[in-house]
């Protein structure tokens, strides 16, 4: 996380969103500095701030899921910056890979596994980001997709006068532009049970040749309250985003079962 005393803003680091872009230009040239860790999140920032503090310009980023997914596994495919198989990066050892990231990533290299498969293998439940469930209290979002306008146009909000275009730091090794092209026919259908939800909450599109039907009112009911219970988890019982995200999927199994009169 970064925050600048002097321009009255903070930023929140959400992983696969270039943040590391981001937090190096934001303290190279925009008198940021380092607070709390790397992913910090935004209720941890309000639990410090000062009541000054807490009225600084709040930003973070947002991706596409679709893209954001296959980022991901190429990430676990090229073992990013070794992280997977260094000990000191492992929760337990006060690193930030947890068991369930280890569990991916061993599926991916032990069984070579292409995207399509390692994607029906473990989305399987409405796609969430424990990054994003403070978005609706921030003051603005960077999108990815727009990553360069976002990042200069959230500066201009905090009276800054960009001083050049963002380099790109920590790219995902191998992975073509067009993210589009790892989804194959056979899983349109589970992608947009998946994504569906978060992309129409965050006002994402999947492309119309899918013929992707909007969620339904239960399921995005369903999605809004596995998202409550688990930000209830993560602000008031402080759970680590790891075991919220365990929350967000038992809740929506049980919710599934509800309304499928299974229990």
């Amino acid at each position: 996380m970064i925050i600048s005393r002097k321009y009255r803003y903070v930023f929140i680091s959400v992983p696969h969103t270039a943040c590391t872009t981001i937090r190096r230009e934001l303290c190279e040239f925009y008198e940021g500095q380092e607070i709390l860790h790397k992913h910090a999140h935004y209720n941890e920032f309000l639990k410090i701030a000062n009541p000054e503090e807490r009225k600084y310009f709040a930003f973070a980023g947002i991706r596409n899921p679709l893209d954001e997914a296959v980022s991901y596994y190429f990430k676990l495919k090229s073992n990013h910056r070794g992280n997977y198989t260094k000990p000191e990066k492992l929760v337990e050892n006060g690193g930030f890979v947890t068991q369930t990231q280890l569990e991916r990533y061993r599926f991916v290299t032990d069984h070579q596994a292409d995207f399509a498969t390692y994607f029906k293998h473990f989305y399987r439940t409405p796609y969430k980001n424990t990054y994003t469930w403070a978005h609706e209290e921030l003051d603005y979002l960077v999108r990815y997709e727009n990553l360069q306008e976002d990042f200069g146009k959230a500066l201009e909000l905090c009276g800054i006068q960009p001083v050049r275009w963002l380099p790109l730091f920590n790219k995902t090794a191998d992975k073509n532009p067009d993210y589009l092209t790892y989804y194959p026919a056979d899983t349109y259908e589970q992608a947009g049970q998946v994504f569906g939800p978060f992309m129409k909450k965050w006002g994402y599109h999947f492309p119309p040749e899918w013929r992707i039907k909007s969620p339904s009112g239960l399921a995005q009911f369903k999605y809004r309250v596995s998202e409550a219970i688990s930000i209830f988890c993560l602000r008031n019982l402080r759970w680590d985003p790891d075991r919220c995200n365990r929350a967000f999927n038992f809740s929506s199994r049980m919710l599934n079962k509800i309304t499928l009169g299974t229990v």
